[in-house]
């Protein structure tokens, strides 16, 4: 009897950091990384926030990414951070299917199949909305924002995205300043997060991935899972506490959790 041994597919794995108090992340972004290199072999990207937008992506391993950014200028100041190991579902990759993905305003990463990807590419092009790549975060990104025009909150821009989009996604993106990561309604893709205090005992940094994997070789050992249809935003200038009653939570102050955006 033969015995064919399957290749793992994981279906990629993302990864996305915050430091409450300005800290560069990028050690937490990168180990992170490595600790998620299961989920995907075929490519890897990161974005850094230190005020701009810095995208970095390689085909390959990880390692081959951080490779050509020890060789590169990567600012060593961001304060935000996402990171993406790809495992194509979408056919044949190349360097422009990389995530994340980015627009002047957002970059966006996330694990997950958007089912109804070609009748949204179809709907966004009427709107005279191309699509540059074959990659599924490209719609969620074009989503959400499609209305940018319209001084849309975060909530509103995820919620147009959850309407809008058929399948599983488990979503992290840095958008005005903000860390924020989202799941499709069932939960189907895995998300946690968590955070790591200092001496004091006050949150300093918090961190999503795919997997609790990637938290714990960072040191992180207090998380718990996204829900499926939540949405955390992560943000220095919040200060509401329960400002939505029994849908929002807070930690540390600087966490917004609204619960089942849908």
């Amino acid at each position: 009897m033969t015995i064919k041994l399957q290749k793992p597919t994981e279906d990629c794995g993302v990864v996305g950091v915050y430091s409450l108090k300005g800290n560069d992340i990028s050690s937490f972004l990168y180990l992170g990384m490595q600790y998620i290199q299961h989920r995907g072999q075929d490519a890897a990207g990161i974005t850094i926030f230190n005020g701009k937008f810095h995208t970095k992506r390689k085909m390959g391993l990880v390692s081959d990414l951080l490779n050509d950014i020890s060789n590169s200028s990567m600012p060593k100041n961001g304060w935000i951070g996402i990171g993406h190991t790809r495992y194509p579902t979408t056919g044949h990759s190349t360097i422009d299917d990389v995530q994340p993905s980015t627009s002047k305003t957002t970059a966006l990463a996330h694990n997950g199949h958007v089912a109804n990807y070609n009748d949204l590419k179809v709907e966004l092009k009427k709107k005279g909305i191309e699509l540059k790549t074959k990659v599924d975060s490209e719609v969620i990104l074009k989503l959400f924002d499609e209305i940018e025009g319209n001084g849309a909150s975060i909530e509103e821009r995820v919620k147009h995205v959850m309407e809008n989009i058929d399948g599983s996604y488990a979503v992290v993106a840095i958008y005005d300043n903000k860390l924020i990561a989202f799941r499709d309604p069932i939960g189907i893709r895995p998300l946690v997060y968590g955070w790591k205090r200092n001496k004091e005992g006050d949150i300093e940094t918090i961190m999503f991935a795919s997997e609790s994997c990637a938290l714990t070789a960072n040191g992180i050992y207090e998380f718990e899972d996204v829900k499926g249809g939540e949405l955390i935003i992560i943000s220095k200038d919040i200060s509401k506490e329960n400002g939505k009653g029994n849908n929002e939570k807070t930690i540390n102050k600087h966490t917004q959790i609204i619960q089942k955006i849908q």
